[in-house]
This record gives structure tokens, C-alpha cells and sequence, in this order.
């Protein structure tokens, strides 16, 4: 049967819209996704080190088919040490121990045996009295060249640990997007210094989150074998990852684990990080129920930082008790501060917000950015980096010796 003139200007229109419709969205939201990497001969996703301590480090990787995974690794300037676990697998997770403190070790891959690709290397942790250098970036997903800006920035700060406030793959955290948007953009990052991250609302979007904690090692709650809420600790910092897509509220296996968490003996900073704002001069306002059930949990402990993204800003609050500014003649050099600052850095590649005038706000840039801590037993500087390195805010936290 012959089709009419309206039948075929509905198909070219469908045609159109088929075609179009996704390259004006990627266009309208800064989403250019990233080229397929270059890989080493039957390795399928790239190496990343993960779990790093004083004297061990996790390397994980992916192979293209089954195979006996395993790691040659060395300090710098000695033999090199194999590491071949008996398991047949594509997902591999290769532990190396025995490591000495703040010591560079080079690795490289081996797949039944045989060496892939080219050696990479890594810092074990240092001791509590040490001096580290955090970098806090967000909604990063975007697969955009401001995403790859950002990461550029992370790379010059040179980082010993990158902790991620989640949205690390727009828009719904499938494995493609995961691959696309996380893999490939920070693999290069990835292979040599440690990023911890907590999911976001468009990570949890495709099952939980699972394709993202597929493709990066976490810590692993040992109350509930969980990897969306964790604790760990690199040189003086104790960091404690909360899951803001998951209840809070009192009786909840995550308030338990929190509670009992916050009550035991802290390093000398402790930092605590989730997706959501709690307190925001943006879009989302904060989240009424983080402000419910975390926020007294957080001043009861004395925490002095609790991190978040989701809103694509940069902000930073006085020290806030029960929602109200404290400690404001001090700005920006707080000593022994009396109740948590809140930075929310959701700077990371996406489409940026607008920025309310808020009375908690000590200061705030709708710019991409990266946020610096540099850490020591006593003190925390903390540098809000534009990825042309405008510095956007600087506050500094500091403390008596314990």
C-alpha cells in the first residue's frame, strides 16, 4: 500500500526527532561523552589502586575474558614482587601487603601470567603525623571537556586521596554511562591515587548503584557488608562516607552503624562526606531530613566538616549550630571551632545553578571547581580552586594538639 504525503511527513518528522533530539540534549547539557581508551591485549577496563594504608594497597581491574589475574609490584629501585592469586575471573582485585609507610611502589598488570601494558605507581599511606593533601570534587558525570577541565585541576593539585560527593555518571549510572563518564575520564587519575565516593541521586538510578560500585572498590562496612557507607582512615584524617539516598532516620541499620561510628575515638580531624546538602543557598535548599537526623549527630561528635554536592555550586557556611551561624568573628581562621562547617562543592562539569544570598553562606562562586584540603595533626587549610586556578575561597580549621 502506498503511503501519503501526511503518513511520510510523520515518519521524516519521527526520523528527525529520532536523530536530533539527543544531539540538541548532549549539546544543551554539556554532555560530549569521552572516546573508547586504548587498552593493553585483553584488558577491559583500566587499572585503579583502591584501599590504600599504611602498608597495603587493593589494584583492580577488569579483564576482557576469564582469566588468572595478578600484579608485579616494586619500590622504587628494587626487584620486582609477584602477587598471582589462584582465581580465574574478568572482575579482579589483587591485594598487596607487606608495604612500608609513605613509600612509592610502581605495578603493573599480569593476566596468566604475562605483563599488560605499562607499570604504574602509587603512595602507601603516610602516619597520623603526616601532612596530606584531599581533594573534594562532585557532580563530575557530565562527560564534558569541563568535566576533563576539572580533572586537570585535580591532576596539578596532586592529591594524596580524592574523595567524590557523588553524580559521578549522568544521567541514570548505567554501565555505559559509567564507563563513558567515570572510567574513562579518571583513569588516568584513578591508577595512582585512591578516590572514594558516595552515590548520587542519578548513580542510585540504575540498579542502587550498582554499576558504579561495580567499577570502583569502596571499603566495605563491616556491620552490614555494605560499600554506600563506610569509614577510613589516610594519615590524620578519619573519613566517613554517609549514604544520602538512604534512610537516616532513627532504627535505621545506616543510624545505627552512624551512631556507633561517631561515639568511638576519632583521629585528629574527622571529615564526613554524602551526596545532598544539608544547608544550601541554591536549588535544593539543603535536605530537610539530613538536617533532621544527621545534623545532631554531627554536633554531638564535634565533627568539623561535613561535605556534599548536588547542588552545582561552590558554597561554604560559617560553623552553623542548629542552623544558625557561631563563631563568626573568626572568619576565615576558626580555632577549635564549635559546630561543623558545610562546603558544598557540586562544581564538577554539569550545568551550573543559580546562587541565593543566604545568612549562613561565608562564601560561595557559581564556578567548575575543585576544593583542596591540606591536613596536619592540628590544622586544616582548605582552597577553593576554579579549574583556571582562581582561588574562590580559603578557610583554615585548627585545633590544640590531642
Amino acid at each position: 500500500m502506498r503511503s501519503t504525503h501526511g503518513e511520510r511527513a510523520v515518519g521524516i518528522f519521527l526520523l528527525v526527532a529520532a536523530i536530533g533530539l539527543p544531539i540538541w540534549h548532549a549539546l544543551y547539557d554539556g554532555v560530549y561523552g569521552n572516546p573508547v581508551m586504548e587498552l593493553p591485549h585483553g584488558v577491559a577496563r583500566p587499572p585503579h589502586v583502591a584501599l590504600v594504608t599504611q602498608d597495603a594497597a587493593t589494584i583492580a581491574w577488569t579483564t576482557s575474558v576469564a582469566a588468572r589475574g595478578g600484579v608485579e609490584f616494586a619500590a622504587v629501585g628494587e626487584p620486582w614482587t609477584r602477587v598471582t592469586p589462584d582465581t580465574i575471573a574478568r572482575n579482579h582485585e589483587v591485594r598487596l601487603q607487606a608495604l612500608s609507610p609513605a613509600t612509592r611502589y610502581q605495578y603493573r598488570l599480569l593476566v596468566d601470567g604475562h605483563p599488560r601494558g605499562p607499570s604504574h605507581s602509587f603512595l602507601t599511606a603516610p602516619g597520623p603525623d603526616a601532612t596530606i593533601r584531599v581533594v573534594l570534587v562532585g557532580d563530575t558525570g557530565s562527560g564534558s571537556p569541563r568535566q576533563r577541565a576539572v580533572i586537570e585541576r585535580i591532576h596539578q593539585l596532586q592529591p594524596d586521596l580524592v574523595l567524590h560527593t557523588g553524580d559521578l555518571a549522568y544521567p541514570s549510572g548505567t554501565p555505559a554511562e559509567v564507563y563513558s563518564r567515570f572510567v574513562v575520564p579518571f583513569a588516568d587519575l584513578r591508577d595512582h591515587v585512591p578516590l572514594l565516593a558516595t552515590l548520587g541521586n542519578h548513580d542510585v538510578k540504575t540498579q542502587g548503584g550498582k554499576p558504579i560500585l561495580d567499577a570502583i572498590v569502596l571499603p566495605e562496612n563491616r556491620e552490614t557488608g555494605d560499600e554506600t557507607f563506610y569509614r577510613w582512615q589516610h594519615g590524620p584524617l578519619e573519613v566517613i562516607c554517609v549514604d544520602t539516598e538512604a534512610s537516616m532516620a532513627p532504627g535505621s541499620p545506616q543510624r545505627h552503624w552512624l551512631e556507633q561510628t561517631l561515639d568511638e575515638a576519632p583521629a585528629a580531624w574527622r571529615l564526613v562526606f554524602g551526596h545532598r546538602a544539608i544547608y544550601a543557598g541554591s536549588r535544593s535548599h539543603g535536605d530537610p531530613a539530613l538536617r533532621e537526623n544527621l545534623v545532631p549527630l554531627l554536633e554531638r561528635a564535634g565533627v568539623p566538616i561535613y561535605a556534599s554536592g548536588h547542588d552545582h555550586v561552590y558554597m561554604r557556611t560559617f560553623p552553623l549550630h542548629d542552623g544558625s551561624p557561631v563563631d563568626q568573628d573568626q572568619e576565615p581562621s576558626y580555632r577549635e571551632p564549635t559546630a561543623p562547617v558545610y562546603v558544598v562543592t557540586g562544581g564538577g562539569g554539569k550545568s551550573l545553578y543559580e546562587i541565593e544570598d543566604v545568612p549562613h553562606n561565608a562564601a560561595s562562586a557559581r564556578r567548575d571547581h575543585v576544593v583542596l584540603l591540606v591536613i596536619t595533626a592540628t590544622r586544616i587549610d582548605a582552597t577553593a580552586f576554579a579549574v583556571n586556578g582562581d582561588v574562590l575561597d580559603h578557610f583554615t580549621l585548627e585545633r590544640e594538639p590531642s
